[in-house]
């Protein structure tokens, strides 16, 4: 990425990252040091707490992914997911 000429590109994001990772990043990163964007899997059944406030504290945005665990049955028949889009009067799998 970081071969682009710099007038086409403003960012650049990653996927999967953890704390040491984007860390690395400063020792062969030339032009971007840390991620605009740090894509990870991310629900109420795996929760990152630590890896969510290390990336707010250095303006990275945290992005869910799999936010509905693949539609896991643990997840998607969780009371509190059930309740949360009944109340929305929705599905747990569609969006209202």
């Amino acid at each position: 990425m970081e071969s682009i000429p710099s007038n086409k590109i403003h960012s650049i994001g990653v996927s999967n990252y953890e704390n040491g990772h984007i860390e690395e990043m400063a020792d062969y990163a030339k032009r971007v040091k840390v991620p605009a964007v740090n894509q990870v899997e991310y629900h109420p059944h795996f929760r990152r707490p630590a890896l969510k406030k290390y990336c707010e504290e250095r303006g990275i945005f945290f992005q869910a992914f799999s936010s509905l665990a693949r539609m896991h049955p643990d997840l998607i028949g969780d009371p509190v997911v059930v309740k949360l889009a009944e109340k929305h009067n929705t599905s747990v799998g569609v969006g209202g």
